[in-house]
Parts: C-alpha cells; sequence; structure tokens
C-alpha cells in the first residue's frame, strides 16, 4: 500500500472512532412521553400523571415536595406504590396540610426504568 491509502484508512479509523465514543453517550430517544402533576383546588389532592413510548417495568414517583408559595417545604415524601406498562396514575391527600389563605404548589421526580423527568404543578391559592 502506498503512504496516502494508509494515512486515508488511518484517518478513516480515527472519524469512526471518535464518532462511537461521542455516539455512545447520546441517548438514542427518552422512554418519558408526559410527566404531570396537578393540585386539585376543591379536592386538596395531587394527581400524579405519566406516559410512556414503551412498557416499563417501573412507573413510580420517586418524590414530592409540597410548598407554600413563599418556597417553604410543607411536606415531602414518596408514593411506595408503583406500576408497570405505559401509564401512571396515583393521587396523594394534601387536605391535612393545607389551610385557607395559603397558596401551595407540588414538584415531583418520576421515574420509569431508571429514566427520571421533574414536574411542577401550578399554584393554587385555597
Amino acid at each position: 500500500m502506498n503512504k496516502s491509502r494508509v494515512a486515508l484508512a488511518l484517518i478513516l479509523l480515527l472519524i469512526i472512532g471518535i464518532s462511537s465514543v461521542v455516539l455512545a453517550g447520546v441517548k438514542s430517544s427518552a422512554v418519558i412521553i408526559s410527566a404531570n402533576v396537578a393540585l386539585s383546588s376543591s379536592t386538596k389532592k395531587a394527581a400524579f400523571t405519566m406516559q410512556t413510548k414503551a412498557d416499563c417495568d417501573v412507573l413510580s414517583v420517586s418524590s414530592y415536595t409540597l410548598y407554600k408559595s413563599n418556597g417553604t417545604v410543607v411536606t415531602s415524601g414518596s408514593i411506595s406504590s408503583t406500576a408497570s406498562g405505559r401509564r401512571y396514575s396515583k393521587s396523594v391527600d394534601f387536605s391535612s396540610y393545607i389551610t385557607s389563605g395559603s397558596s401551595y404548589y407540588v414538584t415531583a421526580v418520576f421515574n420509569a426504568d431508571g429514566e427520571t423527568k421533574n414536574a411542577t404543578s401550578a399554584t393554587i391559592s385555597y
């Protein structure tokens, strides 16, 4: 082989190697399509819903926090029951924590087979 062909072959191998390393760190597609938390003004419950692109073994809310509108943490926890498949829907009753005359919102971390997504509800005045 002449020197120019060897050099070209080495350059191509280098480009392929670098491309493989770069692409290895890129996720092909996210599993979670949507993750939402909604705080009800009437029932004082938060509804946690998630939808995924594919069936998952574990769907869950790994953590949630109820805040006053000024950022003060009121309570936090996780939902112990999990689901499998493509849809998740659970609720938490915050009626013992929410008082009239204040505004609140909820944050949550959703989990689908290890992929996580954060969500925040709208602020609701009571």
